[in-house]
Formats: structure tokens, sequence, C-alpha cells
């Protein structure tokens, strides 16, 4: 079969999505040579994979014409694509970033929904954006569309929110890049990443957008409460592209007065992240809404403690191998920071758990769980051709 992909998330600095996308990939081309796989993008894609089955095909067209993307995205899904999909005989499309072709046949199509942030945590994203998803999700889940999605958490809200999907949904629960993250740390190369970004000598590291989604600001409030209260506190290093609310945040640690206190780093090589990782003395992620939660995973992976929050998927992916807490609730990170720094056995016993947990995640079984999508919808299309 032919299965055609969107790659658009490829083609730019990845984050969430992208990773999971070229994750998943890396792992489906080795397990199915059977299969031909063809990757559309509305802009050249910088990851290559080491299959003979695999094909890039970039769309572009029109692409000036539009000031917003919301109202370009499904023009090219729609409109710009279907020509390639016609040309290239696909058999099989995957959207791995919640929606699909429309007019392309339902039960030859799957797609990975993430999360319904955009239902159930909707204070966090554009109005434009969440009725973008509202009506093209409702519309992609129609028919006999194959649904894939990264944790249980996830898939029990699509269940309650979409109650017209058939079929099951399939779990193809994220990882994190075993190669990236290896483990091999020097000395020197600690060294040069320290002076490289200007590290403070002890930190506490938080990786993540500046959205308010991703709490950053009672991570900052956290601080300043350890400073107050006479807690054991380090500084924070904060990792990541600069959205929406760095100003606010930034005018905010000034009027507090620990300007000195945070390092704002921005978005960093992938080389560099798991030196950044490794080097802090625990990793801060008390996010109020996550599908999944690759960062987890990353940091403990890197050998550090890990304080999240006790809502949506976290506590799933974490497990007993770090420290929960209510994401509301300043005091509550404070708190965190102060007893693994103050304990080295319970750092010793987080950061041995951590290792434990993260045998659990394999990209290997969540391509397993895509290739077996592929039979599944090629036995049905045998069948109806019969």
């Amino acid at each position: 079969m032919k299965v055609g992909i969107d790659g658009r998330k490829l083609s730019e600095n990845k984050t969430g999505i992208g990773n999971y996308l070229e994750s998943m990939l890396v792992e489906i081309l080795k397990i199915d040579k059977n299969n031909d796989y063809y990757i559309f993008s509305d802009k050249p894609i910088s990851s290559i994979f080491n299959a003979d089955n695999v094909y890039f095909v970039e769309i572009n067209k029109y692409r000036k014409i539009f000031k917003y993307e919301q109202l370009y995205q499904p023009i090219w899904m729609n409109f710009l694509l279907k020509p390639y999909l016609q040309e290239y005989k696909i058999d099989v499309f995957w959207g791995p970033n919640f929606i699909r072709p429309l007019l392309f046949p339902s039960q030859q199509s799957i797609i990975t929904i993430h999360d319904l942030a955009f239902i159930d945590a909707k204070e966090y994203h554009s109005k434009i954006h969440s009725l973008y998803l509202r009506i093209f999700l409702r519309l992609s889940v129609m028919g006999q569309t194959k649904i894939l999605t990264v944790s249980n958490y996830s898939k029990d809200t699509i269940s309650k929110h979409y109650s017209n999907i058939k079929g099951d949904v399939g779990i193809t629960y994220c990882s994190y890049n075993i190669n990236l993250f290896n483990g091999n740390y020097t000395d020197t190369d600690r060294e040069m990443i320290k002076v490289k970004h200007n590290l403070p000598e002890k930190y506490v590291l938080f990786v993540g957008t500046t959205t308010a989604r991703k709490n950053l600001l009672n991570v900052i409030k956290s601080i300043k409460y350890s400073i107050d209260n006479n807690k054991v506190y380090c500084d924070l290093v904060v990792v990541g592209a600069k959205g929406n609310g760095l100003t606010t945040l930034t005018q905010f640690i000034k009027k507090l007065g620990i300007e000195s206190h945070v390092h704002f780093l921005g978005y960093i090589e992938d080389e560099d992240l798991p030196y950044l990782y490794n080097m802090a003395e625990i990793f801060v992620f008390p996010s109020y809404f996550e599908g999944f939660g690759i960062p987890i995973l990353e940091a403990m992976a890197s050998g550090t403690p890990v304080i999240t929050s006790d809502v949506t998927s976290l506590p799933e992916v974490s497990g007993n191998a770090a420290h929960l807490v209510n994401p509301s609730k300043p005091e509550d990170i404070s708190f965190g920071i102060e007893t693994i720094l103050n304990n080295v056995d319970v750092r010793s016993q987080m950061v041995s758990d951590g290792y434990q947990r993260i045998k659990l995640f394999k990209w290997k079984n969540s391509a397993e769980v895509f290739v077996n999508t592929l039979k599944e919808i090629q036995n049905d299309v045998l069948i109806e051709e019969r």
C-alpha cells in the first residue's frame, strides 16, 4: 500500500507533534518494508529517514496569499493536497496532527488526536484555533476513521467528547529520543555547555513554552516563596520557545525582585538539551494540561528528579517516579524542591525509579500499533472489495 502523511510538523522547529511524528516514522520504517510512505509538506523537511520506501513531496502553492494559518491549513489539506493524493495513488492517509483530508475515504484514514486541550482547557487556546479544531476534528472523526492517541487519559476524554467514533481508540504512547538522551555526559562537555549558556552553579530546570498552560508563572512564584520563607532553593533556568506571555512574565519577575535568579535561554540546540537536564538539580513540569509530557521522560533519562502536576495525563506518565504537586499552588512546588534538595536518599530513589519508569515507553511499541492499524485497514478494504 501507499501511505500518505501530513508531514508539515517535520519542517518546523520540532516540538511535541513534530517529535512524535519523526520518532514514530523512524520506528515504523524499521519494521514496515512492505508499504511505501509519502510525506507531504508545504515547506522543505529537515528530517532524514534511512529507508528506501519513504518519499517527500512539497506542496507550497498560494501560501503567501493567506494571512491566517487557520485559513490556510484546511485549504492546503482539503484542496491543494487532493490532486497529489490522486497522482501518487495514496491508499491510506495518516493525519498525525488531528485532522485528515475530508474528501479522502474515512475507512482509509488514520488520525492522531494528541489531546483535547482546545475543549477541556480552552482558556489556553486562541478562539480561532479552538474553532478551527472543533470544526475540522468533528468532521475528521466521522465515518470509519481510525483514531490513535498518546495516553489513556486522552483516550478517555476523546471517548467522552466523540461518542460517535467507531472502533477502539489505539494508544501510541510517546517516548524520548534514546540516541540523544544516551547518558554519555563527560565533565569536559558539561563545563563547555555550562559556559556556553552561562548557567548558574545550581538550578532547577523548566522546559517548555512560556504560554500560560505550561504554568511557568507558578514555578516563578515558587522560587520567590522559597526565598521569602528561607527555604532551600536553586535558580530557575527556562528552556524553550518564547511564546505568548513572556513579556508579562519578565515584568512579573522584575516586580518580585528576583531577576538574578531566573534565566531564560530560549530555544537551544537539541544536542545541548540532555546536558541542561543532566546538570539540573530538579526538573519542574507543573503543567495544567498535557496529552502526554515527553519532557518528563527526557529528565528521567538524564538522571534528574522530576516534579510534575497531579492532573491530566502527567501521573499516568510519571507513575511513582516523580513528586506530584497541585499545579495551582506555588508552595507545593516549593515544598517539592526543598524536599528533594534536602534529602539525598529521596533524590537517589527518584533517579533510580525514573530509570525504571522510562523502560515502559518505547517508540517501537507505538510504531507496531500504527502498523497493525494499517493491516486492519487493508483487511477491511479487501473484505469490501470481495
